[in-house]
């Protein structure tokens, strides 16, 4: 699917047009008073271990730019975040420049990122962004291009497993059985929903399409490690991270993925 960048270009700018007041509310209300909040424990635990003057952090993926300037409260000096959605940075740079953050945002294809080499003492990647590549090669690719020889990218997101269950409301899904596995775990053919974004917007009904991918954990780890990457930590917890199982949540079931690596 060569167009699909576009695809959810346009689905992501439909989005975030029509957020809540909630939403938005929330983020500047947290950014003001409890930035750490934006974060999971262990995401808080891992940026307060690297955070200290004179660094920069970089965010891939970064939607509103809520965790890039929330990112700030570790003591970094600056935080840059990119998106492919024109109004969402938009909105960012307005909301950093209110709130007196050293943070920037750019609009942009992830993989078309320019004029940041070895830019960032940290990349984080959060819950959410890989699955909107096809492939990853050329997304760690970019990573390492950004990231200083030394520096980390710390990545928490969805874990793969979860790609194999059914999530409420879905077709193959069962209350009486909700570990089942409905998909394969080697899932090839991209995800296409036409739902909207209802964390973002708080309502349901037709949107523009979103085209999403599966990952299985070899592709992460491959990826990472053909560009030069050494892993420095993994965390796997049944913690809901997305809001898709919150009804698995304290299961048993690696639902939530924090993985930690440096570029050598």
């Amino acid at each position: 699917m060569s167009n699909y960048h576009q695809t959810n270009k346009h689905a992501w700018e439909e989005a975030y047009a029509q957020a809540s007041d909630g939403f938005l509310e929330r983020t500047e209300r947290l950014l003001k008073t409890d930035p750490r909040a934006l974060f999971s424990k262990e995401m808080n635990e891992i940026l307060s271990s690297l955070g200290g003057p004179g660094k920069t952090l970089g965010q891939f993926c970064c939607n509103n730019g809520r965790e890039t300037m929330a990112a700030l409260d570790f003591g970094f000096d600056k935080a840059v975040g990119f998106d492919i959605a024109n109004n969402m940075t938009i909105a960012a740079n307005t909301m950093a420049k209110d709130l007196g953050l050293n943070a920037c945002f750019q609009a942009t294809d992830i993989l078309e990122i320019k004029g940041f080499e070895e830019a960032f003492d940290v990349l984080i990647i959060t819950v959410g962004a890989l699955t909107w590549f096809e492939d990853l090669m050329p997304f760690f690719k970019k990573a390492k291009e950004v990231l200083k020889p030394g520096g980390m990218i710390v990545i928490e997101e969805v874990h793969p497993f979860s790609n194999m269950l059914a999530i409420q409301g879905e077709e193959g899904y069962d209350p009486n059985t909700p570990k089942k596995i409905i998909h394969s775990y080697y899932k090839d053919t991209p995800w296409v929903e036409e739902d909207g974004m209802y964390y973002m917007t708080e309502k349901s009904g037709v949107s523009k399409p979103f085209v999403s991918f599966s990952h299985p954990f070899m592709e992460v780890i491959n990826g990472l490690a053909h560009h030069g990457f050494m892993i420095q930590g993994l965390k796997e917890t049944d913690i809901d991270s997305a809001g898709m199982f919150e009804h698995l949540t304290k299961t048993g079931v690696p639902l939530t993925m924090i993985l930690r690596a440096t570029r050598l």
